[in-house]
This record gives C-alpha cells, sequence and structure tokens, in this order.
C-alpha cells in the first residue's frame, strides 16, 4: 500500500510515507487531538463508506502481525470471509445461511453483540467492517448506517476514485438519498465527492463521536492522474487530516496464513 497524508499542520500538502504502518500514524494521530476517554478493551477501528473497505482491513491486519499486535477482523454488518480466515481465529463472522458464495469466499454476518463484546477485551486491536456499499466506489448511508460501536476509536471513511467521471446512479451506492439538484448531475466530480464525504459521512460522524478520530481515506489512486485528482477531492473536503492510498485488492492467499 503507498499512501499519502494531507495535514493542514504540513502546510496542507500531502507527502509520500509509505515506511510507517499506517496503524501507528493513526495511533499517533489519535493522541495528538482531544483527549480520549480512559477506553477499556481493544482499539477499535472502523470502517466505512466505499470503494475498499475489506481490502484496506486486510492491509491494517498484517500491520497488526508485523507490530506484533493480536488483532481481530469482523463486521457489524456482512462481509466476505473464507472458512480458513474462520476457523483459525484471523477473523469472526457467521455464515449467512442459505450460503453465500464467491469462489473461496462466503458471505457472513455481524456476531452477535456479547461476543463482539467479549472480542473486545481478548485482543489488542479490534478491525470492524462497518458498512456496505454492494460493491461500488461510492455510497450515501440510509439514516442507520454506518453501524459503529459507541466504543470506536478510529473511523475511516472510504470512497473510490474509479467514481469519477462516471454517472453517480450507476457508481454510487443509496444515490437516490442525495438531497440536492440530484437530477441535474450527470457525473461524479471532485466537487461532489467530496461534499458527499463530508456532508454525509464525516459531519455526521464527527458530531456522534466527539473523541475520535475520524477521517475521510481516497483509495484508488492507481494512476498519476487519479493521484491528483485526489489531491483535489482533498483540497475541496477541506477535512484537516485525510488519507490517499492504493491498495491491492484482498486475496484469500495472502491472507489468514
Amino acid at each position: 500500500m503507498i499512501y499519502w497524508i494531507k495535514d493542514e499542520k504540513e502546510n496542507g500538502q500531502p507527502y509520500p510515507n509509505s515506511r510507517t504502518p499506517l496503524l501507528s500514524v493513526l495511533t499517533e494521530r489519535l493522541k495528538r487531538q482531544a483527549p480520549f476517554p480512559k477506553a477499556e478493551g481493544a482499539l477499535c477501528v472502523c470502517l466505512a463508506g466505499a470503494g475498499g473497505k475489506t481490502s484496506l482491513l486486510w492491509e491494517l491486519r498484517q500491520e497488526c502481525d508485523s507490530l506484533g499486535q493480536s488483532a481481530l477482523v469482523t463486521t457489524t454488518t456482512h462481509m466476505m470471509l473464507t472458512p480458513r480466515m474462520l476457523e483459525t481465529g484471523f477473523a469472526a463472522g457467521t455464515p449467512v445461511l442459505p450460503p453465500i458464495r464467491e469462489g473461496e469466499w462466503i458471505k457472513c454476518a455481524a456476531p452477535d453483540p456479547d461476543s463482539l463484546e467479549t472480542f473486545r477485551h481478548q485482543r489488542d486491536v479490534l478491525l470492524i467492517e462497518a458498512d456496505g456499499s454492494r460493491r461500488l466506489p461510492m455510497k450515501i448511508p440510509a439514516s442507520h448506517e454506518p453501524v459503529i460501536p459507541e466504543w470506536s476509536r478510529i473511523i475511516l471513511v472510504l470512497c473510490g476514485l474509479s467514481a469519477l467521471g462516471q454517472p453517480p446512479e450507476k457508481v454510487c451506492h443509496r444515490w437516490a438519498l442525495f438531497g440536492k439538484n440530484r437530477e441535474t448531475l450527470c457525473r461524479v466530480t471532485p466537487a461532489l465527492m467530496a461534499d458527499v464525504m463530508r456532508e454525509y459521512y464525516l459531519e455526521p460522524l464527527s458530531r456522534r463521536f466527539p473523541s475520535a478520530l475520524v477521517l475521510p481515506v481516497w483509495n484508488q489512486a492507481d494512476t498519476p492522474a487519479l493521484l491528483e485528482q485526489a489531491r483535489q477531492t482533498a483540497a475541496l473536503c477541506g477535512w484537516s487530516f485525510q488519507l490517499i492510498t492504493r491498495i491491492s485488492p484482498a486475496k484469500p492467499d495472502n491472507t489468514a496464513d
């Protein structure tokens, strides 16, 4: 994974920083903001939005291994896992019935709340996929979404840059919920992407979780052109701390080893 960090205290300029584990960057930033109430149990990192949540979860899970931290991947909604991940304790979920399979992957529902609370006190880090997007790169959440535990400390909201230039109704999950001149918008622009991120995710989540680190992740910066568009989108979003990432899709054979 290659990522850039946009921080208002760094003159608003993204800079390459691919050596430091992302989880270390996030926890250090968390310490710098308003004091968080003394927490018991695991550091809870939730991923919301669209365009690479599962792949980023695996990246963070592997970082935890390299840092010597015990971690668990799970969900509060649904996610695709493999039987081996469940058997080895790499991840936790309840396979849905009747089974839904895609190759080696099986669709799993969230563990029950008691199990989630137990996991919280068994691991150093809990990595939670807290939103669904129907495999689309952009999303507007419904009123009950994302499903984030109250004890979450880091909330990463993803948006896939592959949505840029596309008709929003084809690439944005729940596009019908967009409330402003929806019929006049023919293509996803950096301004629209930034507006959706800020209005529907960052501002509501920051009000709901005032002591958590809430930040946008502009993913799929796979080309120089997309990287430049990501920088434009980040500037329009105006959030104080943002990430721009390029993350390879998760594969069953490189997880849960």
